[in-house]
């Protein structure tokens, strides 16, 4: 759970659309759905991704960076998966495994900690 600034409150998990995916949901501070965000509220991982979150976080830019098995997903600051990164949003992560904790340095170097390890990520928006 992330709560920003404006107390707006950000929460992963997981949603049923025919099949289960990665979704990130944005409350508002009275507890309401935001419904400027993603759609309706709800931002689903592209392409669909069949796992349970583990991790996630903000970069410098403001998006939201999710760990998700062996794969890390990007999403907008207004919660649409962002396609600029790693050309859909998604980019295969050898090394994520059950992430724990997935966080940013000052120079946006991504690391996880996973099963009591500290591993940078080589993340690439192409």
């Amino acid at each position: 759970m992330i709560v920003q600034g404006d107390g707006k409150i950000v929460v992963v998990g997981s949603a049923t659309t025919g099949t289960n995916t990665t979704a990130i949901t944005r409350f508002n501070a009275n507890g309401s759905l935001d419904t400027s965000f993603g759609t309706n509220g709800v931002g689903l991982a592209a392409p669909p991704l069949q796992r349970e979150p583990y991790a996630f976080t903000t970069d410098h830019n403001g998006h939201f960076v999710v760990a998700i098995d062996t794969s890390i997903s990007r999403f907008t600051s207004g919660g649409d998966p962002d396609i600029s990164f790693a050309g859909n949003a998604t980019q295969t992560v050898p090394g994520v495994g059950q992430a724990l904790l997935l966080a940013f340095d000052a120079t946006d170097n991504a690391y996880v900690i996973d099963g009591g390890a500290i591993k940078r990520l080589f993340l690439t928006d192409e």
